[in-house]
């Protein structure tokens, strides 16, 4: 059984809902306490003080009125962020409120904010518009509004959640307000005044409830089958009764993912109550779905559905996640007796093929399972096949496809010279090709057991009469999961991940090819004639191998300049083209029947050539390309406009730091919507200051932006450094810890002093002296005031400003900013 976590639901224009003041349990969190004191004010008041005063007199307010309440802290003690959201998810609460006051490092600042978080259920901006109102009309500040952030204790609780930030206590005025009892007192009112409200104005119940789908979810189905089925559900609330009928009746519904996390199936058919449920019952039901019409690997996930109202999960609740095979029997025919004709060279009976359908339909049986079996039979053995003969009846037999030249010499050579059969039957089955052929027919791929005993010696010297590929994906198939575009952000402080997501390629893992290696000369030749349909002159030649033979340009660099060329814009390839192109460009080979249709399917459906690119680059077989030539793959940056024009725009290590740039609000944030991240909206916020202090202070706000995504990962924040720090670049976060055993960091009391603060640093390092730009007060902005690193009167500056210098100086990496420029070239792109 798969419970579902308790949640908070909101259900409108329901009479009977309507809950009294002792069904609501309502979680107050003072902000900071013990060794945190949070904002400490001009005469010495403390932040944690000030806010667990308030909590308390708002704790006795709601309990006087009926209201349940929990505290996550009573006294002066300290409670980590994790703590105060385990206190308030294990209570049922259904209602959060974080008491804080604000802080800036200028005296000036005054005012009243109050935040939700996105991540939270919908409810909580309406509670934190509410409890912000009610406050402003108590103690009559600034209104400085009701706002978004991911702060740990709002993303992370289950329940409706609000954080108020009270006034400044950096401001001397609003601190001599603050420790007036009688203010605070007003600030107590104003929150339970907003809660009520809230409370009075939505009927927000505990909810929760468990699936069981009785181990009646069907594993393997056939393409647009539909199953009837039996599912336990529960209701786990403690007063509410679930109706099962009317307007707003709850329901049972599901939906279907494909490998790759896309919907397919969205709100599938939902399955009404057989009548209503009161809390703590349960009743079966017969529920019904209906697989999509494509064979492959599915995901089903069961969820429950307030009609009108909410989904269950969109409320924090967990679903039942299945997987279910749809399975073409048609295609696992044709499948086998390809398997069967390629290594044993006789054609099945009907009866051998009816039996290995069901034995690979119903999952009782993988695909290594019947190739292992096949390998085992007296007819393969007697082929007696030499080393180049194996080789080219794997490529047959596993794809349905005749391997190339550059594949065939790789496995040739890799067998010549020690590997066993059995290690290249492993590289084969665990391909990403191997896993796509598999999928298609809803089979599960599986693995081989392969008995070198039974089979005879090879001397190693023929080299047989077919061509084969010795990769992986060969441009063929899209490498599995993780291997995506953009798959590889990091969450680290100091990031040195190397980007590279996916399983290891075949022979990557084994001894070196003992092949001649392919001259850098002819391999940038092809290049050009390829894409440019021109021969490149000996002094573009010779510029070019010089610039990859000593590293200072990796292939993927060559390919960006080549494509940007006038002579390759002005080809104006269609799909077809451009993937014919890429094959004769990339593999120096033409493509094959399979991957040619694959790779054009993906195109016409909508896939950007960019990202078509960038499966050509990981795929082994241009690695292996790569690595024979002793040069560096590096990355591609292409440009898709919907004007057939192409623009490029390359950062490298070599670019300036200070200087202008000329990417949009939308691109900036583009690099979060493309990796469905949960941060947009805070993006959207932070990509207005980084442009407008970038262009204040004349530094890259494309390069600044992508160190922010690399540093916090994407606001991700699971490094050293807390969301709320606003700290965007990991600035102070060194490994070092303070006397108590936690890691230091510097924080910033809003996320535009974080960004100027990041600027700062940025130009400590790569401009030579402070930047002549003064604060109101006349203060450089370049200076401690805003950056708690910027050490002294004078720069860190090397005499390198390039982005190159962050390199062992910003972090200890070497190739500190591979992600950086990896993510400001993905703005452009």
């Amino acid at each position: 059984m798969f419970v579902l976590c308790a949640a908070v639901f909101f259900f409108s224009g329901i009479s009977n809902l309507s809950a009294d003041s002792s069904d609501i349990l309502i979680c107050i969190d003072p902000g900071h306490g013990g060794r945190d004191p949070g904002a400490i004010g001009p005469t010495g008041l403390t932040e944690k003080e000030v806010n667990l005063d308030i909590a308390i007199r708002l704790k006795n307010k709601l309990r006087n009125a009926g209201y349940r309440v929990i505290m996550t802290r009573e006294s002066d003690v300290y409670k980590s962020l994790q703590e105060r959201v385990v206190i308030a998810n294990d209570s049922g609460a259904s209602v959060f409120v974080s008491i804080h006051n604000n802080a800036f490092t200028l005296p000036i600042p005054n005012g009243t904010e109050t935040y939700y978080s996105t991540n939270s259920p919908s409810l909580s901006r309406e509670l934190a518009i509410d409890v912000h109102n009610s406050t402003l009309q108590q103690i009559n500040t600034y209104n400085r509004g009701v706002k978004t952030a991911d702060f740990y204790v709002l993303k992370n609780t289950t329940m409706i959640s609000a954080l108020l930030e009270g006034v400044f206590i950096s401001n001397p005025t609003e601190e001599a307000k603050l420790r007036d009892a009688s203010f605070r007192e007003k600030i107590a009112s104003g929150v339970y005044n907003g809660i009520r409200d809230f409370l009075s104005s939505n009927d927000v119940v505990s909810y929760s409830a468990s699936i069981d789908d009785l181990g009646n979810t069907p594993s393997r189905m056939m393409p647009g089958e539909q199953a009837e089925f039996s599912v336990k559900i529960k209701n786990n609330s403690d007063s509410f009764t679930w109706h099962a009928d009317g307007e707003n009746n709850v329901r049972f519904s599901y939906h279907i993912y494909d490998k790759y996390g896309n919907a397919v199936v969205s709100n599938g058919s939902r399955t009404n109550l057989t009548s209503n449920l009161e809390p703590g019952g349960s009743q079966t039901i017969s529920a019904n779905i209906e697989v999509p019409e494509s064979s492959g690997t599915y995901t089903i996930e069961y969820d429950m559905v307030h009609e009108g109202i909410t989904w269950f999960e969109d409320r924090g609740s967990k679903t039942l996640k299945k997987t279910i095979y749809v399975v073409d029997e048609e295609c696992i025919a044709e499948y086998f007796i390809n398997l069967y004709e390629e290594l044993l060279l006789i054609t099945p009976e009907q009866a051998v093929i009816d039996e290995a359908v069901n034995v690979l339909a119903d999952g009782s049986k993988t695909a290594g399972d019947v190739i292992s079996e096949l390998m085992a039979a007296q007819e393969f053995i007697d082929r007696d096949l030499n080393n180049g003969g194996f080789v080219t009846t794997l490529y047959k037999a596993f794809f349905d496809r005749e391997p190339d030249t550059r594949g065939y010499n790789y496995w040739l050579g890799k067998l010549n010279n020690g590997s066993t059969r059995q290690s290249i039957l492993n590289s084969f089955a665990s391909s990403a090709e191997f896993s796509s052929v598999c999928n298609s027919c809803g089979v599960i791929p599986g693995k081989i057991v392969f008995d070198e005993s039974a089979q005879p010696e090879d001397s190693g010297n023929e080299e047989g009469d077919e061509e084969g590929s010795g990769d992986e994906t060969d441009g063929d198939e899209e490498e599995d999961e993780g291997d995506g575009l953009g798959d590889d952000e990091d969450s680290g402080d100091n990031g040195d991940g190397d980007g590279d997501t996916g399983e290891d390629q075949p022979g990557e893992e084994e001894d070196e090819e003992d092949e001649e290696a392919v001259p850098v000369e002819l391999f940038f030749i092809n290049l050009h004639e390829e894409l440019l349909l021109i021969t490149p002159e000996q002094a573009v030649i010779d510029e070019a191998v010089s610039a990859l033979s000593d590293g200072s340009k990796s292939a993927g660099d060559i390919i960006s300049e080549l494509m940007a060329d006038q002579a390759f814009i002005d080809r104006d390839l269609d799909n077809s083209g451009f993937v014919t192109t890429l094959y004769k460009a990339f593999f120096d080979r033409d493509p094959d029947t399979r991957g040619y249709s694959y790779w054009l399917g993906k195109l016409n459906a909508g896939m950007k050539r960019s990202v078509l690119i960038s499966y050509f680059m990981k795929s082994s077989e241009f690695r292996n390309i790569c690595k024979d030539c002793s040069i560096e793959v590096g990355k591609v940056i292409y440009n898709d406009i919907e004007n057939n024009e192409t623009v490029v725009t390359t950062i490298t290590n070599s670019t300036d730091i200070m200087g202008s740039s000329s990417a949009t609000k939308e691109q900036l944030v583009q690099l979060f919507t493309n990796r469905n991240s949960s941060q947009v909206d805070r993006a959207q916020r932070l990509a207005d200051l980084y442009i407008q202090w970038g262009n204040t202070f004349n530094i890259r706000y494309d390069i600044a932006w992508a160190q922010m995504c690399h540093e916090t990962g994407f606001l991700g924040y699971t490094g050293i450094v807390p969301p709320d720090a606003n700290n965007f670049a990991g600035i102070g976060a060194t490994g070092q810890k303070d006397s108590n055993g936690n890691y230091v960091y510097n924080t910033f009391s809003n996320e535009e002093l974080g960004v100027i603060a990041h600027y700062m640093h940025l130009a400590w390092y790569a401009a030579p002296d402070h930047l002549n730009i003064r604060d109101d007060d006349g203060d450089f902005y370049c200076s401690n005031k805003y950056d708690p690193r910027h050490f002294g009167t004078s720069h860190n500056y090397s005499g390198d400003g390039s982005l190159n210098c962050l390199n062992t100086r910003w972090a200890p990496s070497s190739t500190y900013t591979d992600k950086i420029i990896q993510f400001a070239n993905e703005i452009y792109n």
